[in-house]
């Protein structure tokens, strides 16, 4: 897609001092002479390689673009070390009441999304955390009891954030 932004700019000027109006509606006005000047590739050929293109140059200005996948994980047993390493959403069916830690490696700003299963009205004890509501919130014997744990401040805080059938 090419533009001829000197001659744009020219006519935009030109059209805007000659229109009558608010500032509002003279930059409605520029808005919509913008969007008459693009070009729009005439097949789909030349849309895939204009694509194509900014895919490469989006690729070419390095990793920061690249695309985040969630990481997930399963956790097993009563006496786990929670850890964001494992990934940021993790499953964990409770086979017994659990007490889990929070492993030392968690930096401030880490936040992991738990998927917590009962079933049979286990218990667990968390490690120190501040939570909504200033306690522990109890959790639902069906379905997946979803908490969300993060570090801020070098203190852990956490929420309940409902349950999911």
């Amino acid at each position: 897609m090419t533009i001829n932004t000197t001659t744009l700019e020219a006519n935009l000027t030109t059209k805007i001092n000659a229109t009558s109006g608010s500032t509002d509606g003279k930059e409605f006005l520029l808005l919509g002479k913008a969007v008459e000047a693009l070009i729009i590739p005439s097949s789909v050929t030349d849309m895939t390689t204009e694509g194509a293109s900014q895919v490469t140059a989006i690729q070419a200005a390095g990793a920061a673009y690249a695309l985040k996948v969630e990481d997930v994980f399963t956790v097993s047993g009563i006496t786990p070390a929670l850890d964001p390493a494992d990934g940021t959403i993790q499953f964990w069916a409770l086979s017994a009441s659990s007490t889990p830690t929070f492993d030392s490696t968690w930096q401030n700003g880490e936040s992991v999304t738990f998927m917590i299963t009962d079933g049979t009205s286990y218990t667990i004890t968390w490690p120190t955390t501040n939570w909504l509501g200033g306690e522990a919130p109890t959790l639902e014997d069906a379905g997946h009891n979803v908490f969300v744990i993060w570090k801020a401040g070098n203190e852990f805080y956490g929420a309940k954030s409902g349950l999911y059938a």
